[in-house]
């Protein structure tokens, strides 16, 4: 269940991971810390998403709950767009014999009333280390990222909808995906869901929820 007693601010407890979040959105973007109870002097996972160069992202105007989806819209007002997004937890993915994680989905939407957007929203981790899987077909094809991109504190996966149109910006300072970045036409709404994986997973529990990603629809209300 999601606890929000303040706008922007919410909590959730997934099996042992706890997670803490903060979508107020602004210059200093979207950001959450997860962390597992059950395993002593470990830190916490950090993942944000980020504005690119100048841009800022908007600032969350209202929230709601329903079900297990946590629902924040962030208003374009006097930026280049707006964006909605839909944080749902994947909890049917707790554990295996392999490894044991939790995964966060986040369906982003974004639109704008400009005639000429270039919005970019980057997902970033902060790690020691990046590996990239590309088993599952070619992304190189696409000029753009692998599906999977696994770091030492979390991994992104992305469904074929989104890995051809997201650009890996990845350097020494960890895990960085850019999001959309394609001209953006007035009216038109734009979507990215990546699930990310908090956790120890196995190699074969990530390919496992790669695929359960790959079958699964949108959210109705994304």
């Amino acid at each position: 269940m999601w606890l929000t007693n303040e706008l922007g601010i919410a909590s959730l407890e997934v099996g042992s991971f706890q997670f803490e979040l903060d979508a107020r959105g602004g210059a200093d973007g979207i950001g959450f810390r997860v962390s597992n109870r059950l395993v002593v002097n470990t830190s916490s996972a950090n993942v944000r998403f980020e504005p690119v160069g100048q841009q800022a992202l908007p600032r969350i105007a209202d929230q709601f709950v329903r079900g297990d989806e946590w629902h924040v819209a962030l208003p374009q007002d006097q930026g280049t767009y707006s964006l909605d997004i839909v944080f749902r937890p994947i909890v049917e993915s707790l554990s295996s014999e392999s490894g044991q994680c939790a995964v966060l989905e986040a369906t982003l939407s974004i639109h704008t009333s400009l005639l000429d957007s270039h919005p970019m929203i980057d997902l970033v981790v902060p790690s020691k280390s990046v590996r990239r899987a590309r088993t599952i077909g070619d992304p190189s094809k696409h000029e753009a990222c692998a599906a999977i991109t696994l770091s030492d504190t979390a991994s992104i996966l992305l469904g074929p909808r989104d890995y051809p149109h997201t650009t890996d910006c990845s350097n020494s300072e960890g895990l960085r995906l850019r999001l959309f970045g394609e001209f953006l036409e007035k009216g038109v709404i734009r979507k990215a869901r990546p699930w990310i994986v908090l956790g120890s997973p196995s190699d074969e529990m990530i390919q496992q929820l790669w695929d359960q990603l790959c079958e699964s629809p949108l959210p109705l209300g994304a």
